[in-house]
């Protein structure tokens, strides 16, 4: 279990993190659908945001954002 709950800070970075790991997935998408990129390379863009599905991190923000403490 969790042992803090996040910030609104925290929370923000997460949000932030999640919308470029989006961004990235659809960036990669588009070029290499569009054939602009002949090779498909997911691998390293859910590498570079592994920590956005920890499951500590996931199950603290979950508490936070119903409005209950991780404690």
């Amino acid at each position: 279990m969790p042992s803090a709950s996040p910030t609104p800070k925290d929370l923000d970075g997460y949000r932030e993190d999640a919308d470029r790991f989006i961004a990235e997935l659809d960036e990669e998408f588009y070029l290499h659908y569009a054939g602009l990129k002949e090779t498909f390379d997911l691998a390293p863009i859910y590498e570079r945001h592994r920590n956005l599905t920890e499951l500590d991190q996931v199950k603290s923000i979950g508490l936070a954002v119903r409005g209950t403490s991780a404690t």
